[in-house]
């Protein structure tokens, strides 16, 4: 394992907990979603960070076309179809009076 991954991979598998929470919390404020729309981004948050961790040290950080970086890919893909990513979901109009 170069130390190019192990730059990568250590630290988020050491600190994969308060990692996740404040990614989550940033995901919260920009979304502001539903209840089952933030258990669905926790959820492939997760799966992302676990996939990053898998995939990091194979070496193959500058590919991230090779197979081992296929799990990744998924995730992405999937938050992507599932709409989850708040700056592509416009915000409801306010009435003037609650502004």
């Amino acid at each position: 394992m170069s130390e190019s991954t192990v730059v990568l991979s250590k630290p988020i598998a050491d600190h994969r907990k308060p990692l996740l929470n404040a990614w989550l919390d940033q995901q919260r404020v920009a979304n502001r979603g539903s209840s089952v729309e933030q258990t669905e981004l926790c959820e492939y948050a997760a799966r992302f960070l676990d996939s990053l961790c898998l995939a990091a040290p194979t070496g193959q950080l500058e590919d991230i076309t090779t197979p081992s970086w296929a799990d990744a890919r998924l995730v992405l893909e999937e938050v992507s179809r599932a709409g989850l990513c708040g700056a592509r979901r416009p915000r409801k109009p306010q009435p003037l009076s609650s502004r």
